[in-house]
């Protein structure tokens, strides 16, 4: 019963915002009528908390009640998506609330998926840790398939605001089912306890002088915040050069997340072929190669050429 209620838990999680990823350009294309550029800014504050907030993050999520702080983060998400529906619905939407607006959010979805993941350990027994992450992998999984599909049909039959509404409905539902997943025992016992701060400056500082674990935590910022800004940018992309619908793109982006399916089926056999560090050197190639064939259909060789020579 957990690992079905995590799994429906986590899977709205990600629904949610897979498709307002979909709507930050497309709000700020059709809505807001901006530029290229401008619409670059929200999704670089969208983006931005990977690489400035994770850290702050992780040391609040270890001072708090980890399942209180999931409940009271679902909560923010919800006021502050019924704030955007407010200002669309209205017509009064200014850029500067949806820069504020898309900020707050981006650094809440930081919030909630380093709080769901440091709540692993509570909820399920040191030798089913594995069992929670392969539930949360799986739900990522198929909500990366099915969202921008479900996103894009929505946005075309019933507009901005009414996704905005269901978003909300899907957070919301989501804290009833956070309260219904129950500790399998303490987090912590007093006898090992390490106060927060001091748990944190020692780990910090351990990452630092480990160069492995530094260029993990590097990489893995980078990538989250490379792949946030080309999504997005994709969305642009279709909608203002093909001048395709909100739903050709949703079934554009679902059929991209086969390859997410194919990924997690294919990576145990990749790490105990090859080893894991080849795995994470080359793995980022294969995406970044395929990105420069985008110079060819418009005539942009010596981009390609340039970054081949790099």
């Amino acid at each position: 019963m957990k690992n079905i209620i995590l799994l429906i838990a986590e899977s709205f999680r990600i629904i949610a915002f897979e498709i307002f990823s979909i709507l930050i350009p497309l709000v700020g294309l059709k809505i807001l009528n901006l530029d290229n550029f401008s619409i670059g800014i929200s999704l670089f504050l969208f983006s931005i908390g990977y690489l400035i907030f994770s850290y702050t993050a992780g040391r609040i999520v270890d001072a708090y009640n980890k399942k209180k702080l999931i409940i009271w983060i679902y909560i923010t998400q919800s006021i502050l998506l019924c704030v955007f529906y407010m200002y669309i619905d209205y017509n009064s939407l200014f850029i500067w609330i949806y820069y504020l607006l898309i900020l707050m959010l981006g650094l809440s979805v930081v919030f909630i998926e380093t709080a769901v993941t440091a709540w692993m350990p509570d909820i399920y027994a040191t030798n089913r840790i594995s069992n929670g992450a392969g539930i949360l992998q799986t739900g990522k999984s198929i909500s990366n398939l099915i969202a921008p599909t479900i996103g894009g049909a929505l946005i075309s039959l019933y507009g901005y605001n009414h996704t905005v509404v269901l978003l909300i409905m899907l957070l919301l539902l989501n804290i009833p089912l956070t309260i219904l997943l129950k500790s399998e025992h303490k987090p912590n016992s007093q006898k090992n306890y390490i106060k927060p701060n001091k748990r944190f400056k020692r780990t910090f500082k351990y990452i630092l002088t480990t160069p492995s674990l530094k260029a993990i935590m590097l990489t893995t910022a980078t990538i989250n915040l490379a792949f946030s800004i080309y999504g997005s940018l994709i969305v642009i992309y279709l909608s203002a050069d093909f001048q395709l619908s909100e739903y050709i793109i949703g079934i554009i982006f679902s059929i991209s997340g086969i390859g997410a399916l194919i990924g997690s089926v294919l990576s145990p056999y990749l790490i105990k072929k090859f080893g894991s560090t080849n795995v994470m050197i080359f793995g980022p190639l294969i995406p970044s190669f395929r990105l420069l064939l985008l110079a060819i259909p418009n005539n942009q060789y010596t981009v390609l050429l340039f970054s081949l020579g790099i």
